[in-house]
């Protein structure tokens, strides 16, 4: 059986776009299992009831996920909504989400630096929570075909 090459959104097959997006998901979810072990490291730091350890994790989390997102929004959203454009409206959200996850990741900066532990860690908790439902939602349209999702 000769093997089907999803087409671009022109409508032409492009046979190194699969294996492009394929790799280029593999790569975004690699980069997930990385910032929870971030996530672990700020709350190693708060069940420590260290604040300085808390500041650096998280200035080394924060560092990584706005990486991450930049990666998404820059490259590989737009090149699955060349592969699948069916998915422009769920892309489209995911994209909103990275700017409320940003502009929450700046509260929790702030909250850090008043020193308001308690309160970073409830919102943190919170912030982790949302924030492993979108990579849930970015991983089931990472691997979505043509017509899913």
């Amino acid at each position: 059986m000769a093997r089907t090459h999803t087409p671009s959104s022109s409508g032409i097959p492009e046979p190194g776009l699969d294996l492009r997006i394929a790799a280029e998901t593999k790569r975004i979810f690699g980069q997930h299992a990385q910032l929870r072990s971030f996530f672990e490291l700020v709350g190693d730091g708060l069940a420590r009831h260290s604040l300085q350890a808390v500041r650096l994790a998280f200035t080394r989390f924060r560092d990584a996920i706005e990486a991450h997102m930049d990666v998404e929004d820059k490259s590989y959203f737009p090149a699955l909504r060349g592969l699948r454009p069916h998915l422009a409206p769920q892309l489209a959200q995911l994209v909103l989400d990275h700017a409320r996850h940003r502009e929450e990741l700046e509260e929790l900066h702030e909250l850090l630096e008043r020193g308001s532990a308690e309160e970073f860690s409830r919102r943190f908790a919170a912030f982790c929570d949302a924030f492993a439902e979108h990579e849930a939602r970015e991983e089931a349209l990472g691997t979505a075909r043509n017509g899913d999702n």
